[in-house]
């Protein structure tokens, strides 16, 4: 193999690694935001359900909506660490081959 085709594979190499990185990093974030969403809407619910201790039929209704939203988040951090993953399986295959 030429001194040219080795630069070549190193730099291909370094290139996959890196996107694969970058992606990974983001992924990271978009679950630490989507972490914070869950964390808010849960203390949300429970300020909602102190303040209406007293009437437990109000809570229900007061509450409910966020139920669906917290559902709504947790299946996006789901999906986001299943993309995670298969993003850093990507980067292993690539840095093999490369």
């Amino acid at each position: 193999m030429s001194l040219a085709n080795t630069m070549r594979s190193l730099f291909n190499r370094a290139k996959h690694e890196a996107t694969g990185i970058a992606q990974s990093a983001r992924i990271r974030i978009d679950v630490r935001n989507l972490e914070g969403r869950r964390d808010h809407l849960l203390r949300e619910i429970g300020r909602k359900a102190y303040a209406q201790r007293d009437q437990p039929f109000r809570i229900v209704t007061e509450i409910e909506p966020l139920f669906g939203k917290v559902a709504d988040v947790e299946a996006k951090i789901l999906a986001m660490k299943n993309e995670l993953n298969a993003a850093r399986k990507q980067a292993e295959e690539a840095s093999k081959t490369a």
